[in-house]
């Protein structure tokens, strides 16, 4: 999987334009690993990107904690930001 992220990141440079991100990733994630997100962000935030990054304690793949109160309201926010 480290490749992967690899052939992401080469897409990630500064002069390439990017819509905002917003990425949730689970810190028990077995199909994508943790440190994968990471790199990921660390990427984009290098190249000047417009992302923000926030694990979900426990969480595996697009578990149910993705869907609690508080990670809705964080995406109802970054909504309403990019509408204005």
């Amino acid at each position: 999987m480290r490749d992967n992220i690899g052939t992401i990141a080469t897409y990630v440079q500064e002069e390439r334009e990017l819509p905002p991100i917003l990425m949730f990733h689970g810190t028990n994630d077995e199909l994508v690993p943790f440190g994968q997100g990471c790199e990921l962000f660390q990427a984009l935030t290098a190249a000047k990107k417009d992302a923000t990054f926030y694990q979900v304690i426990g969480a595996h793949h697009g578990g149910r904690e993705f869907w609690s109160k508080e990670v809705l309201d964080i995406e109802e926010q970054f909504i309403r930001r990019l509408c204005k």
